[in-house]
């Protein structure tokens, strides 16, 4: 935009040719001196400004024109005005800046009370800089940053400085720390310094808060109270006509059952001289019903129902109305019942005892049995052969137990396994023994009748950050029903499914668990050999039998039921003493003799698939008598028998990559090849990754193919719960996990389906609602994705696992505690402890027992219904943020940010579980926060 100068006392077309040659002028005296008389650092040195008015225009032209010639408006301190001087004036033209300091391209920097000589590279190299004075002192040691080349130097907020910088500008800079700002880097409203456009020491201006004032409401300052004290503001004894401010602290109380409308506000306030009475409003001060005596110190204001209060004081005559804050009072829980599902008013149990019902004879403690208990294996008679592993001999009155132990156990252990033995009557407190010689079975396990039992022992050690992967775990064990004879049973043949991997487990040179190219090579995730095992375990032995397949070079897919590569070795049972794992036994497909319910950890290496490399399969747990498996412990295993167990790297070049994938991994119930390769694929077109060509293309890169405008994994972060807000056509919603949405499908008896609304029945319809909704795809009109892809999609999704949670999980006792605090306080109302498939799920998901923590229901606990979402994997996914930098966002609209918080939130039909929460000891409340991190 043209700048017109207005001179008094020239025509209107003289005016016109004027401004024409001054817009030319202008343009080349600035293009020629930017750095001979650069923009003005400051207000006071805006000296072009003649009259004063805050801009340099045409009327400073006048003025310095009239003093051609003469000292009056001489502006480089010459003496007199000429074409340096008018130099100047222009290059000052337009609007004076505020406060900017030396934005020369040299200058001092000084923030976060580190100081800094910088220089521009415009400006060239320097080639000393020089402490001072001027140019003394001068030392290379500067370094370049960005455009500047920069020296720090020992300056304090207020100093005087003189600095040189030799060649490049080849100036002296002379100043005072803290008359101007920074232009390396930004001044900060918290580097102890008025800087930048600050009108305050870190205050005022466009970047910083307001600076403080003696009527901003506030105590700040150097004020001693609010808007009194200090040397500024006037004495606080005498702030509002005399007297102090009619200040008070307000407090709520909630109601204490849901109708008694018995909340409360509890005001605290000082005496003050000159003052005698002190009224409250809790309407906003529109009416102040309540007048006290400020001599009593505090008020309650009692018989209050649920709602918000805006709470404001003032003195009796009216004097000096003051905003208090809002106020919550919420609504209290119903009241207790004897079918609340809750352990309150004085019950011995969960509603009985106390004023219920005399609790059943014979309970297993406080706590009832699991609604599905995990299945387990029958005990096995004494003296039964224990092999290379281990075998557990229970008296026949189940009161006493004592272990043997083989050849391998003493390698794996180093010769000091430490067996524990475990037991339960209800599936959630378990007690522990040692087993070093005949041991007593704890008292709690006898007195509920049968009992569920394991035992786990200890490796040589755990290269691993997670405590758990130290032991080895036995399946569970019942007492009930007939002792089974493992020397003269019938031989079991079960299947499963994997993919063969480019390292060994948790390797620290590569990539076991993450489901992409090889990160060590450049071999490629579909030169992997995806493969099918069969078991044959009976009375002589397992034998492991891997129909491994071996392609031309770089054949993709290597799959089909063609068994032509050779196992090169089965490793069996890893000491833990090393990574990548050694083993306490190496040998062929045929594994030996192991004890009833041993659960025997294995390795393969061979030269499968399309690369022609050595490759490995993850660890896989096969359990002798019962098939492919995780370990005993039901309360751990979250999937049940389709639980992944991973153990991931506690170090090396590729351990976040790795962690990252601990949702990333397919039911272990797969059987079929096929199924594995369809989860392989999905996985890609799920998380927007694109497949290497070769070893040289970069590839992995979550997130860069998008199917329509997004990419499932954006939401759905690495298969958990998002960390952003979406709004969608039903609300704001945070994207739940993903993870078990298979198993959750076919869960018997469940009231709702899989999104939060409860009103999808199936992944497939869920995966298809979701790419119209969330990716402007139209299944079937979009050419974005194909039948193929779409089947994949949702295999993917429907064939996620959940993790196992750690082996050490319980090891303090606080997190058994703090499940049972959980069910005694109601949450396992809601969040039932276990579940089960359906007898008529594919196979795949038939009639595994779940522990979801979900009913599948719908309830109200927001002041709308949602479906109870599952808690299992919560631990996991909380850790998966953090250690990526992403936000924890808890409810269906992200309004908690902590579990307390997104307990707090629960009302409704959960209300009175919160105040059970809330009447805890503040050790159980941090024990049920601990128990649900563990998930």
């Amino acid at each position: 935009m043209k700048r017109f100068i207005n001179v008094r006392g020239l025509s209107r077309q003289e005016h016109e040719e004027m401004n024409n040659r001054t817009a030319t002028l202008v343009a080349c005296t600035i293009a020629s001196t930017l750095w001979l008389y650069p923009i003005p650092a400051s207000a006071e040195e805006c000296q072009a400004d003649l009259d004063g008015s805050g801009l340099v225009d045409g009327e400073d032209l006048t003025i310095l024109l009239a003093d051609w010639g003469r000292g009056g408006s001489d502006l480089d301190g010459d003496g007199f005005v000429g074409g340096s001087d008018l130099a100047r004036l222009l290059a000052d033209w337009g609007a004076c800046l505020p406060a900017l300091g030396q934005c020369e391209g040299y200058g001092v920097s000084v923030v976060g009370g580190e100081a800094y000589l910088y220089s521009h590279t415009s400006l060239g190299a320097p080639c000393y800089m020089c402490t001072g004075p001027g140019f003394n002192g001068c030392t290379t040691n500067f370094f370049l940053e960005g455009d500047f080349y920069l020296m720090p130097v020992n300056l304090a907020p207020g100093a005087a400085f003189s600095l040189g910088v030799q060649c490049g500008p080849n100036v002296v800079v002379n100043g005072v720390v803290g008359d101007g700002t920074d232009c390396w880097v930004r001044a900060s409203c918290s580097d102890g310094v008025r800087n930048g456009f600050e009108t305050g020491l870190d205050c005022g201006g466009p970047d910083c808060g307001d600076c403080p004032t003696c009527s901003d409401g506030f105590m700040n300052g150097d004020e001693d109270g609010i808007d009194c004290g200090g040397p500024e503001c006037i004495d606080c004894s005498v702030i509002c006509n005399g007297t102090p401010n009619p200040d008070a602290i307000a407090s709520a109380t909630n109601e204490t059952l849901e109708g008694a409308q018995d909340g409360a506000i509890r005001f605290e306030f000082s005496d003050a001289s000159d003052r005698s009475s002190i009224q409250f409003s809790l309407d906003g001060g529109v009416s102040y019903p309540i007048q006290v005596p400020d001599a009593l110190g505090t008020h309650v204001v009692e018989g209050l129902a649920p709602g918000t209060y805006e709470a404001w004081s003032r003195w009796a005559n009216g004097d000096c109305p003051r905003l208090l804050g809002s106020l919550a009072i919420a609504e209290g829980p119903p009241p207790p019942t004897c079918s609340d599902g809750i352990r309150n008013q004085g019950e011995l149990a969960v509603d009985c005892g106390g004023p219920c019902a005399e609790c059943p004879p014979n309970t297993c403690g406080e706590v009832p049995r699991v609604l599905y208990p995990r299945p387990a294996l029958p005990t096995a008679v004494i003296g039964a052969e224990h092999g290379h592993g281990f075998a557990i001999d229970l008296a026949e009155d189940l009161a006493t137990v004592s272990i043997r132990s083989g050849d391998v156990v003493a390698i794996q252990s180093g010769g000091n396994p430490d067996f524990e033995f475990f037991c339960s009557c209800n599936q959630v407190e378990f007690h522990m023994v040692s087993l070093e010689d005949l041991a007593q079975v704890p008292e709690p396990c006898l007195e509920g009748g049968d009992y569920d039992y394991f035992v786990r022992y200890q490796k040589q050690g755990n290269t691993t950050d997670d405590p758990g992967d130290l032991y080895v775990y036995s399946a569970l064990f019942t007492t009930a029903g007939e002792r089974i004879d493992p020397d003269n049973r019938p031989t079991l043949i079960t299947e499963g499914a994997n993919w063969m991997r480019f390292r060994h487990p948790h390797a620290q040179d590569g990539i076991t668990e993450a489901v992409f190219d090889a990160q060590h090579n450049g071999d490629l995730l579909r030169n992997l050999d995806r493969f099918s095992t069969v078991f044959t375990d009976g009375p002589d032995g397992l034998v492991i039998d891997p129909r491994l397949t071996r392609g031309n070079a770089n054949s993709v897919h290597p799959h089909g039921g063609i068994d032509n590569a050779a196992v090169i070795r089965i490793d069996y049972m890893e000491k833990g003493d090393a990574s990548p794992p050694t083993y306490a036994m190496s040998a062929g497909e045929y594994a030996g003799k192991w004890g009833w319910g041993n659960i025997i950890t294995y390795e393969i290496t061979a030269v499968t698939g399309g690369s022609g490399a050595q490759t490995y399969n993850t660890f896989q747990n096969y359990v002798i008598g019962q098939g492919l498996d995780t370990f005993g412990d039901p309360r751990n295993a979250s999937a049940g028998r389709a639980t992944t167990n991973m153990v991931l790297p506690g170090f090396g070049s590729h351990k976040q990559l790795e962690h990252d994938a601990v949702f990333t991994q397919h039911l272990i119930t797969l059987e079929l090849e096929d199924d594995v390769d369809d989860f392989l694929e999905g996985h890609h077109l799920f998380h927007g990754v694109r497949h290497r060509a070769n070893g040289n293309d970069p590839g992995n890169i979550l997130g860069e193919i998008q199917i329509g405008n997004n990419s499932c994994g954006n939401c759905h972060f690495r298969d958990g719960r998002g960390s952003t807000v979406i709004q969608t056509a039903r609300g704001p919603r945070v994207p739940p996990p993903v993870y078990g949405s298979g198993l959750l499908e076919w869960i018997a008896g469940r009231e709702a389906g899989l999104r939060w609304d409860g009103e999808v029945e199936t992944v497939r319809e869920q995966t298809i609602g979701a790419l119209a909704e969330d990716h402007g795809v139209e299944f079937g009109v979009s050419n974005a994705i194909n039948q193929a892809e779409l089947d994949r999609l949702v295999k993917y999704v429907e064939f996620l696992s959940v993790p196992a949670r750690s082996y050490a999980a319980h090891d303090d006792g606080v997190v058994q505690a703090g499940l049972v605090k959980f069910i005694e306080v109601g949450c396992a109302s809601c969040h039932s402890v276990t579940q089960k498939t359906r007898s008529d799920a594919p196979r795949v998901f038939r009639d595994i027992v779940l522990r979801p923590y979900t009913d599948m229901k719908m309830h109200d606990v927001t002041g709308t219904p949602f479906r109870t979402p599952p808690l299992w994997g919560l631990g996991r996914n909380m850790k998966l943020l953090e250690e990526n930098g992403r936000a924890l966002l808890l409810m269906h609209d992200g309004r908690a940010r902590t579990l307390e918080e997104a307990i707090a939130a629960h009302g409704g039909e959960a209300a009175a579980s919160r105040a059970a929460f809330n009447q805890l000891e503040p050790a159980e409340r941090e024990a049920l926060i601990r128990f649900l991190e563990s998930l």
